[in-house]
C-alpha cells in the first residue's frame, strides 16, 4: 500500500469522523431540535448513498485518485460551513457535503488498495483499516484538545480543525495530478520520447495481469474503459463492434452480487454493526452531555475511547491477518455490540459512558477489515469496484433510516431509550450474519464409527 494513500486515509478520515461526531453539537447550540437533526444526518447518510451507487459504482483504477481527491475537498467545504456563522442552511450544507464526500472516498481509495495482488489483498486492506482506525481516534482526541482551548465553543474547534482536510485535499490533488501525467502516452508527435515515472505505488498490479487487468470495470463502465493505458492512443468511445458486443456480453453473464456467498456474508457483516455506530455519531456526545452531564471537549473524549479500542484491535487484525477462525471472531463481535449497547443506555455517569463506548469500540475494529478482505478474496478483480460501491451503498441505507427513528425516539422517550432500542437490528442482522457463516462452514459430518471387526492376522 502506497505511505501517501495511508497519509491521505489518516487525515481524511479523522477530518470526516471530527464533523460527523461534532454537527449534533452544532444544532442543538442553534436550537435544532432532536426530530429535526435525526432527518439532518438522514440527509447528509443520504447523501453518501446516492454518491457510492452512483459515482463510486464508476470508479476504477485509473479514476480512483481524483475521485478521493475530489471527496476530500467535500469535506473541507463542510468544515467550512460548519466553522461559519450560516445558521440552519450552513448546517444541512455542511451535512450533506460530509456525507457526500465520504460517499466518494471510501470507493475510491477501496478500489485502489483492491487492486493489489491477490495474495497481498486482505494484508492491505487490514493496514488500510488499521489507517482508518489511527485516523478516527487522532480527529476526537485532538478536538478534544482544541475545545478546551476556545472554551467548548464548536464553531472555533471546526475552524482551528480545518487544517486536517486541506490537508488530505492537497496531498490527494498532488497524487491523482502525478498519476494522470503517468497515463499520458510516452510519445508525442515531432517531439523526442518523454520520460514519465510510473505511479506504480498508487495502482500495484498483480504479477499475472497484463496491461488491460490495470482497468477494473464495474458495471456502468463503457467499453472505451478497457482499453490499455499504454496504448490508448484512439479516442475513448472509439472501440470496436466487436469488442462492444463482447463487453455487453460479459455484463449479462455476471452473476448478481447478493448471488455471491463472499458479498453477502460481507454486507451481513457490516449490516450487524451499522445501525449501533450510525447512532452513536449522531447523538452519543449528546448522550454524555445531557443526560451524564459532561462537557463537550469530555463527550469527544469518548470517541478517543472508542476508536482508540478500536485501532488496537485493528492493529491485532493486521498483524495476524490473514485472520483465522473467521466464525468465532464475528460470532463474539456481535455479542460485543450487544453488550455495549446495553451498557451505553443502563449505565449512568460519565465513568459508564466511556467504559460503554470502549466496549463498542472492538465490533468496529473488526468489522470492517473483515468485510472488505471477504470481499477482496472472494469477488472477481473484475467485479471489485462494483462490489465495493455496492456493499457501501447498501450498508449506507441504515445512515438515512436510523437517524430518523433514533431522532424520533430520543425526543418521544430520550437517549438512553433510544440506545436500547438500537439492540433490534443488532439482533436482526446478527441472526443473518450467524446463518451465512453456517452456510458458508457447514458442521462436519461425523466420522463413522472405526469397525470392530477383527482383522485377520497372518503368522
Amino acid at each position: 500500500m502506497a505511505p501517501f494513500l495511508l497519509g491521505i486515509t489518516l487525515l481524511g478520515r479523522a477530518s470526516q469522523n471530527t464533523g460527523q461526531t461534532t454537527f449534533p453539537l452544532v444544532a442543538h447550540q442553534i436550537g435544532i431540535a432532536n426530530g429535526i437533526l435525526g432527518i439532518v444526518a438522514a440527509t447528509s447518510g443520504a447523501g453518501g448513498v446516492v454518491t457510492a451507487a452512483v459515482l463510486g459504482a464508476r470508479v476504477t483504477a485509473r479514476t480512483a485518485l481524483a475521485t478521493l481527491a475530489a471527496g476530500q475537498a467535500m469535506v473541507l467545504v463542510a468544515f467550512v460551513l460548519l466553522a461559519l456563522h450560516t445558521g440552519v442552511p450552513g448546517l444541512w450544507l455542511g451535512a450533506i457535503a460530509l456525507g457526500t464526500g465520504g460517499g466518494l472516498v471510501f470507493p475510491a481509495t477501496m478500489t485502489a488498495i483492491g487492486s493489489a495482488p491477490r495474495q497481498d489483498r486482505a494484508r492491505a486492506l487490514a493496514v488500510y483499516a488499521l489507517a482508518l482506525s489511527i485516523g478516527l481516534a487522532f480527529g476526537p482526541l485532538v478536538e478534544s484538545g482544541v475545545l478546551r482551548l476556545v472554551g467548548d465553543s464548536v464553531r472555533s474547534a471546526f475552524g482551528a480543525l480545518a487544517v486536517l482536510p486541506l490537508a488530505a485535499t492537497a496531498i490527494s490533488t498532488a497524487a491523482a495530478r502525478r498519476r494522470w501525467l503517468a497515463s499520458v502516452p510516452p510519445t508525442v508527435p515531432g517531439a523526442g520520447a518523454l520520460q514519465v515515472t510510473p505511479l506504480a505505488d498508487a495502482v500495484p498490479l498483480p504479477e499475472t495481469a497484463s496491461p488491460a487487468d490495470a482497468v477494473p470495470l464495474p458495471e456502468t463502465a463503457s467499453p472505451a474503459d478497457a482499453a490499455p493505458l499504454a496504448g490508448a492512443a484512439r479516442r475513448a468511445g472509439a472501440a470496436p463492434a466487436g469488442s462492444r458486443r463482447r463487453e455487453a456480453r460479459r455484463r449479462r453473464d455476471r452473476p448478481g452480487l447478493l448471488r455471491l456467498p463472499a458479498f453477502r456474508l460481507a454486507l451481513a457483516t457490516m449490516l450487524t454493526y451499522q445501525a449501533p455506530f450510525v447512532a452513536l455519531l449522531a447523538f452519543a456526545a449528546l448522550l454524555a452531555r445531557h443526560a451524564d452531564g459532561a462537557r463537550a471537549a469530555d463527550a469527544e473524549l469518548g470517541f478517543g475511547a472508542f476508536f482508540g479500542v478500536s485501532m488496537a484491535v485493528r492493529a491485532a487484525v493486521a498483524a495476524a491477518s490473514p485472520l483465522r477462525g473467521r466464525r468465532a471472531v464475528l460470532t463474539a463481535s456481535v455479542l460485543a455490540t450487544a453488550a455495549g449497547l446495553a451498557l451505553l443506555a443502563a449505565g449512568h455517569g460519565y465513568g459508564a459512558y466511556l467504559v460503554a463506548m470502549a466496549v463498542l469500540g472492538a465490533p468496529h475494529g473488526l468489522t470492517f477489515p473483515l468485510a472488505s478482505a471477504i470481499v477482496a478474496d472472494g469477488v472477481e478483480q473484475a467485479d471489485l469496484g462494483r462490489a465495493n460501491a455496492r456493499l457501501m451503498a447498501s450498508t449506507n441505507v441504515v445512515s438515512v433510516l436510523v437517524p430518523l427513528a433514533c431522532g424520533w425516539l430520543a425526543a418521544a422517550a430520550g437517549y438512553r431509550v433510544m440506545f436500547l432500542a438500537v439492540e433490534a437490528p443488532v439482533v436482526l442482522f446478527g441472526a443473518a450474519l450467524l446463518l451465512e457463516l453456517r452456510r458458508a462452514h457447514p458442521p462436519a459430518e461425523p466420522r463413522p464409527l472405526a469397525s470392530t471387526k477383527r482383522k485377520d492376522v497372518r503368522p
